[in-house]
């Protein structure tokens, strides 16, 4: 069955999800890819043609009649997009954070199994057996204390930093 996908958010993460999407539209049957961002300079950014532009989330699933949203706005709309986009029978990702509390968190949670509805988020290594393990002895004291940490990335901005590097191994 093909799908019909909507990304929220046409800045840095969104872009990424956007061209991991049109590389993926072939094998995976996605049929419809809609971007949107209510930012104009941003929306004018996606250069490609099969991709369609718009910029109202509020209209969003019901002009494209959307299956799937990929929300990768700033953290604290993720409650009300995600809450949104739920309620009007889609399947949810939202980039992390999934929420800026825990009962928000835990009503997108519960919005989701009560309308039947995937809710997922992203996280990148968080949960990655290496990292689970150094997360393990170094809690343990099984490999002492952290005397510096060096950490490299190729990348111009930083955003949040509430789960990069350091929050990882915490």
């Amino acid at each position: 069955m093909s799908q019909r996908v909507g990304v929220v958010g046409c800045g840095r993460w969104g872009s990424k999800h956007l061209r991991a999407l049109e590389c993926l539209a072939m094998e995976a049957d996605i049929e419809c890819i809609v971007a949107c961002d209510v930012n104009p300079i941003a929306l004018a950014r996606v250069e490609n043609n099969s991709i369609m532009l718009h910029n109202d989330p509020h209209t969003l699933v019901e002009q494209f009649n959307l299956d799937s949203v990929i929300v990768a706005t700033p953290n604290e709309t993720h409650y009300e997009l995600g809450t949104m986009f739920l309620n009007k029978g889609v399947n949810v990702f939202l980039e992390k954070p999934i929420a800026t509390t825990f009962d928000h968190a835990s009503s997108l949670v519960s919005t989701s199994v009560h309308e039947g509805k995937t809710l997922k988020s992203g996280f990148l290594l968080r949960f990655h057996p290496c990292i689970i393990d150094a997360r393990t002895q170094i809690r343990s004291g099984k490999i002492g204390a952290i005397q510096s940490i060096r950490y490299s990335k190729n990348v111009q901005r930083q955003g949040d930093e509430s789960s990069h590097a350091l929050d990882t191994l915490a």
